[in-house]
């Protein structure tokens, strides 16, 4: 079982987010990318989460490559300053 199957209040959805600035997230399944564009808004590109829940200022997503047997960081990503695309591809 991966994070993916896991019951919770999650939404099930693979999301996407693009950020500023580069964040230090990482797990198993993280993936994150330099968007080539140097003029745009969004310089960053994390992908390989689940979104677990979200609160008035943060999105709260788990790496989408953890197991019961690994340790389970939980990641808190502030709203601000990032865009997030919740659609399943």
């Amino acid at each position: 079982m991966d994070a993916s199957s896991w019951p919770g209040p999650r939404t099930g959805q693979q999301p996407r987010f693009d950020a500023k600035q580069r964040m230090e997230i990482s797990g198993p399944g993280v993936v994150v990318v330099r968007l080539s564009d140097d003029d745009s808004l969004y310089h960053y590109r994390y992908t390989g989460l689940v979104l677990l829940t979200t609160t008035a200022s943060n999105y709260v997503f788990i790496p989408q490559g953890v197991t019961p047997d690994s340790a389970r960081p939980v990641i808190f990503v502030p709203k601000q300053d990032i865009r997030v695309d919740l659609g399943t591809w």
